[in-house]
């Protein structure tokens, strides 16, 4: 099993920076089951893409189907013709504070990468409770830990940066929490949130 989604841009930003997080996934890949909800895929047009998740999901780590829920219309339309060949992947157009109304899979691990910061702080409970409602298994959070990224307008609704994310804004919905990449407010520091039921 891989350790990383191989595309070279994603193995530029992530190794070695956030190990720590995928061996975490990779340690614990049987608990996980088979159907995983990414939430968010950005085309990220001339930067890099974050599709190589879901084959990375697919191929590496061997789930069955990925379900993805993106907020975005246009992201939406591009990765519905990206995996259109693809019958594992589903990709749904949704808002996550309200995401146990847009998903009807059956979902056992759930796996949000850089994005808690792109919803408002006082809606992060919210987002815990409809993504608590679908994830019989497990649950993935990532997201910058401090101001290095900034709050700021970001290309398009939703992509905006709306705090700067805090250990105890995780740890405060009951979820464990460890830090990635460095000091907070710098480089790659990451805060990595997760639950994982027994």
């Amino acid at each position: 099993m891989s350790l990383y989604p191989s595309h070279s841009g994603f193995k530029r930003h992530l190794d070695p920076h956030h190990i720590k997080f995928f061996e975490l996934i990779r340690d614990n890949r049987d608990k996980l089951g088979s159907t995983i909800l990414n939430i968010g895929l950005d085309n990220n047009d001339g930067g890099v893409p974050s599709w190589p998740w879901v084959e990375w999901m697919l191929n590496e780590l061997k789930f069955d189907k990925v379900v993805v829920l993106e907020y975005h219309k246009p992201n939406v339309e591009f990765h519905r013709k990206h995996f259109e060949k693809e019958p594992r992947v589903k990709i749904i157009h949704g808002d996550v504070r309200r995401a146990a109304s847009f998903v009807t899979d059956e979902i056992d691990t759930v796996f949000w990468w850089h994005g808690p910061e792109h919803i408002p702080l006082e809606d992060l409970p919210q987002s815990y409770d409809q993504l608590s409602l679908l994830a019989n298994k497990a649950q993935f959070w990532a997201c910058p830990w401090g101001n290095y990224y900034g709050v700021a307008k970001g290309r398009f609704t939703g992509d905006e940066h709306h705090y700067f994310p805090q250990n105890e804004h995780f740890e405060s919905l009951g979820l464990t929490v460890f830090n990635t990449g460095g000091a907070i407010n710098t480089g790659h520091a990451n805060i990595v949130a997760y639950e994982i039921k027994e």
